[in-house]
């Protein structure tokens, strides 16, 4: 049984990498490949490599997964593809010790989000993140007005906590009020109290 088991496996596994190597050639070109495919309960996680940017080694951009049962890819949505696209481009321009930017020589919203979880993870919490695609501000400067987000560790439910502005220009995060940073860290503080409570009933 142990050995049927594994046939079905190894060929559910050679289904699942064919049909995520189509998926990522077709959305994102030949510089893409499939990376390390880890088994979840009713999928394949699939890494997504670049093999861009003459690297000594194919670099992880992102991931998608494929449903274990009919061998189908689960479409990104198109704020995942821009990310998987820019964190090429924000790779890139770490090697080079510089910021990832557009071809206007603004700030790439990828490059703002990183900018704005650093900022959230320092003064608000350690597990805010940004999320979402940022918005544009105009201004001067012109900013990225990113949303913030509370992800706790071993739950899936987030909850927004506000947002953070990235100058588009230099790259610097304008900093909150420290009135802004209470209310945020509040809702933070209140949400997680919430989870835990539901987590504790339903045990």
């Amino acid at each position: 049984m142990q050995h049927q088991n594994g046939i079905a496996d190894e060929s559910n596994l050679g289904v699942a990498t064919k049909a995520a190597a189509e998926y990522i050639a077709v959305t994102f070109g030949n510089s893409f490949s499939v990376g390390t495919i880890y088994p979840m309960e009713t999928s394949w996680r699939v890494q997504i490599q670049g093999t861009q940017l003459e690297a000594e080694t194919p670099f992880v951009v992102g991931s998608l997964s494929v449903d274990k049962m009919n061998g189908q890819v689960v479409p990104l949505t198109a704020s995942q593809i821009i990310d998987i696209r820019e964190r090429v481009l924000l790779f890139a321009a770490q090697r080079r010790g510089e910021m990832a930017r557009d071809h206007h020589g603004y700030l790439l919203p990828l490059q703002a989000k990183v900018k704005a979880t650093a900022y959230a993870a320092e003064h608000i919490t350690f597990f805010a993140r940004a999320e979402g695609q940022p918005t544009w501000v105009t201004g001067t400067p012109p900013c990225w007005r990113v949303t913030i987000t509370l992800n706790l560790r071993g739950s899936d439910r987030a909850c927004a906590l506000g947002f953070v502005e990235v100058n588009a220009v230099t790259g610097e995060v304008l900093p909150l009020t420290p009135e802004e940073i209470t209310h945020q860290q509040k809702r933070a503080h209140h949400t997680a109290e919430a989870i835990t409570r539901s987590a504790a009933t339903a045990s």
